[in-house]
Order: structure tokens, then sequence, then C-alpha cells
């Protein structure tokens, strides 16, 4: 799952109920196992959002492996660390270390399209219960999430440097929203 979309608490939550899971964490679409083949569940986020709080929990944690690049302030953060540029593009196509361009933009377009299933962050309560029916899981769900902390306000600029860095994760977000939904 791609970093700050809830994607621990799913997994958590599926593996604790025996759903047969890959259970690890961050894991990229496989290039040897494409999502027409292979049941995906993914929890898709506004990218803007999920970059200030990747951001947010780089900064307050000294133990993590960007906490250093995060001191240097939100700017620094997003436009030279690779993976706060498209990251959603980059994990499903299965390579964090490209440049998103336009034909790696649709291949991710088209490997969301053919995901098992795909969770909203902003209606997580609700598309939890549809993959619960889905795979018939009776018992409730389980918030693992961490504690919250007063958020950061940003600027107009820091929040144009995400865009502008995001430009495939944001038009992604707007496709999803717009036309990939969830049958059950």
């Amino acid at each position: 799952h791609v970093p700050k979309s809830a994607g621990s608490s799913i997994n958590t939550f599926l593996y604790e109920n025996n759903i047969n899971i890959f259970y690890s964490a961050h894991n990229l679409v496989s290039v040897n196992c494409e999502p027409t083949k292979y049941k995906y569940i993914i929890v898709i986020r506004n990218p803007i959002d999920r970059i200030k709080s990747f951001y947010e929990m780089q900064l307050n944690n000294k133990k993590l492996c960007f906490h250093n690049q995060a001191k240097k302030g939100l700017n620094y953060f997003v436009s030279k660390v690779k993976i706060n540029q498209n990251c959603f593009c980059k994990f499903l196509i299965g390579d964090l270390n490209c440049d998103i361009d336009e034909g790696k933009f649709e291949k991710a377009k088209q490997n969301l399209k053919n995901f098992f299933f795909i969770i909203n962050f902003d209606n997580l309560d609700n598309d939890i219960e549809l993959l619960k029916l889905k795979l018939n899981i009776k018992n409730e769900t389980k918030h693992i999430g961490k504690r919250q902390i007063e958020k950061k306000s940003y600027s107009e600029n820091e929040t144009e440097k995400i865009i502008n860095n995001n430009v495939y994760d944001i038009q992604l977000w707007n496709c999803y929203k717009k036309n990939i939904r969830n049958s059950t």
C-alpha cells in the first residue's frame, strides 16, 4: 500500500480474518503479478492530503528514513524525495524509481481499473463494509491508526509545490472519483 493511506489497518484486518493476502507493508504492484490475474486491494487517498500526512509523520519521528529531509521543509521534501512525486502511480506500475510520464500514467490507470477492490480513504468506513460483504467477513474492523496530533497548516506555495510534483497522481485521483467504482 502507498504510505499514509490506511493500508496497515486494512492489511491487519484482512490477515486477522484469514483472508489469504501477501502480508507486508508498502507493496508495489508486482511486474510478475498483473492485476488482471491477481486480486489486488488498495486504498486511494487524495494525493495532497496523503503527502501532507506523510510529511508530518516523517517530520515528527526521528527514527523514520525521511526525517532529515522533512526537517528541511515541505518544499524540499516534495521536490527532492522521489517517493513524494506521483507515488501512487509508481506503486501501481511497480516502479518507485521511475519518473511518471503519460504512458506510465495510462498503465497505472489501467492497473487500478483491474483491481479487485478499491477503498476510498474519504469513504473508509463505508468501503470497508462493502469489502467485508464481498469477502464474507463478519468481524468488525479495528482501527489501529496512531494518535492524532494537531495538523500543520500549509501555505499556498507549499500546496502548489505538492500539486506540481504530483500531476499524474492528482489526475488518477480525479479519474477514480469520476470513473472507477467497485462492484459487489
